[in-house]
């Protein structure tokens, strides 16, 4: 814990930062359920696929597939400087447009539940599935992708201890970190509500910003000396100095 008011200097903290994760793989390269078809101009979105129209993917459901035999869902985005992505569509019409749909068929779903016969109960989670696949992969594209950095300072001296990405959605409750975070940090960080970049968190729970602010945290704190300020690579790194 960070000393109290008056207490020795050097004593050992704990504190996390927040990063966005600008190498998190697309979700769409993972093992789904359903298969997103997009048609757009200017963005390669979706699943990669063979037809050249949405007239082209309605003939081929009709003909081949038949629209009794499949789970099926509009998808819509919103671009506006910045991509997002749903299935109910979005209230401004000058900026929203449907680009695709994302589906699977029911013989997938046969397979994959193990069961005989599509009923209400499979299809419901079918398309709680799908839905959610389509949240993860908005969440790709807005860039709400986070990773941490665990720290734990002591001594005058600060060690990385712990790194890990891959953190898809906003919310630490939600998205696993608080799982793999010090258990130290894990309320502090739920307490700070959404995730944002350069986000530190202390395990006493204060909320800072990586740079000035939290330098000179640390310095009024006694917990690192001046010439540590500078030369200390990993708090140059964790300070953005």
């Amino acid at each position: 814990m960070g000393r109290a008011a008056g207490g020795p200097p050097f004593m050992l903290m704990k504190l996390v930062k927040v990063w966005y994760d600008e190498y998190a793989e697309s979700p769409r390269e993972w093992s789904n359920l359903g298969t997103m078809v997009c048609f757009h101009r200017r963005y390669c979105l979706g699943d990669r696929h063979d037809f050249h129209t949405p007239d082209e993917f309605r003939e081929w459901v009709s003909k081949e597939v038949g629209w009794h035999n499949i789970v099926i869902l509009p998808l819509y985005i919103y671009d506006h400087g910045r991509i997002t992505m749903n299935t109910t569509g979005f209230s401004c019409p000058w900026d929203s447009s449907q680009v695709g749909w994302i589906y699977v068929t029911k013989a997938r779903l046969r397979e994959e539940f193990g069961v005989k016969r599509v009923t209400r109960d499979v299809l419901r989670r079918t398309e709680e599935i799908l839905h959610a696949e389509v949240e993860t992969y908005d969440q790709y594209l807005r860039g709400e992708i986070y990773g941490f950095s665990a720290y734990e300072i002591v001594g005058g001296n600060i060690v990385e201890i712990d790194s890990c990405g891959g953190f898809y959605g906003d919310r630490p409750e939600e998205n696993g970190m608080l799982e793999y975070v010090p258990d130290e940090l894990r309320e502090p960080l739920r307490a700070a509500g959404l995730l944002h970049d350069g986000l530190v968190v202390t395990e006493a729970g204060d909320e800072l910003e990586a740079g000035r602010e939290l330098r000179n945290y640390l310095w009024e704190r006694g917990l690192l000396p001046g010439c540590v300020l500078e030369k200390c690579s990993a708090l140059r790194e964790l300070c953005v100095i």
